[in-house]
């Protein structure tokens, strides 16, 4: 899903129910639920990893939003 994909649909919601807590799922099957505390950060994702250390000349990739 692209970021702006993501956003569109958070607008939507936000627009219906701005008060909304927001929560994550910490895996696939949603066994594990916590509350969001830090802004979503932008970062490089690669192999399963994240890292706010993009080294070199390359973009950021991705966006964590936990």
């Amino acid at each position: 899903m692209q970021l702006k994909e993501y956003i569109a649909h958070l607008q939507k919601i936000a627009k219906k129910y701005p008060d909304l807590e927001v929560v994550y799922s910490a895996d696939d099957e949603g066994n594990n639920y916590g509350t969001v505390h830090y802004s979503p950060t932008i970062g490089e994702y690669n192999l399963g990893k994240f890292s706010t250390e993009v080294i070199g000349d390359k973009e950021p990739n991705a966006v964590c939003i936990n």
